[in-house]
């Protein structure tokens, strides 16, 4: 365990884990450290595990692929949704739209006050919109970033562990020892980049969020 990275440990601990017998998994976090490919094997676990799974996360694309229920914890009491969270905050919305929403006597049209005050409405989310994508751009462009780092220092790690794993490099001890030197600081960098993908992936689930609650 002592020559591996965080992630590599992140991972080895997951692994471990779901492959003992238990029927019920309690999960914090789980995707720190992962990269895009051990987050979807992770998921495939998830999904077809036969027990019970609670589990907290920032990462609404990684809930939404196997979670079918949202526990709700709000002013001291705990609601169960059923759906995932994509579903939860759809029926939250609606439930606040049907509460607030004023509603016209059958048949009869809508009173200018109420269609001023609907115009002012579709005003009003239309610039709660643009106010989203303006606070969301600079997270999703770091996530973006994060990924396409991810992805080029996964592939030059896999080239160097194939390099090391080669007995005619120990035959030059400063071509392996220039390796090992790069091995190391490739891990460095990912650890950071996955740090920064998280980072931006926790802001946009809380700006997500935070729209979500005031729509």
């Amino acid at each position: 365990m002592q020559v591996l990275s965080g992630g590599e440990k992140s991972r080895l601990a997951l692994a471990k884990m779901i492959a003992t017998p238990a029927n019920i998994l309690i999960m914090d976090e789980p995707t720190n450290h992962l990269d895009m490919s051990s987050q979807e094997v992770l998921q495939q676990a998830l999904a077809h595990y036969d027990g019970t799974i609670l589990i907290v996360s920032h990462n609404r694309y990684f809930l939404d692929q196997f979670v079918d229920k949202v526990l709700e914890i709000r002013d001291g009491a705990a609601t169960l949704y059923q759906g995932n969270i994509g579903d939860y905050l759809d029926k939250i919305k609606r439930l606040r739209e049907e509460t607030q929403a004023p509603r016209p006597a059958h048949g009869s049209e809508a009173p200018a006050p109420a269609r001023a005050k609907s115009k002012e409405t579709r005003r009003l989310q239309a610039e709660q919109r643009q106010e989203k994508t303006r606070k969301l751009a600079p997270f999703k462009k770091q996530s973006e970033r994060a990924e396409e780092q991810i992805g080029e220092l996964e592939a030059r790690k896999a080239e160097l562990e194939r390099c090391l794993a080669d007995p005619e490099l120990y035959r030059d001890q400063d071509a392996f020892a220039e390796r090992s030197r790069e091995y190391k600081d490739i891990e460095r960098r990912l650890e950071r980049s996955y740090a920064q993908w998280e980072e931006a992936q926790a802001q946009i689930e809380r700006i997500e969020s935070l729209f979500a609650e005031n729509g």
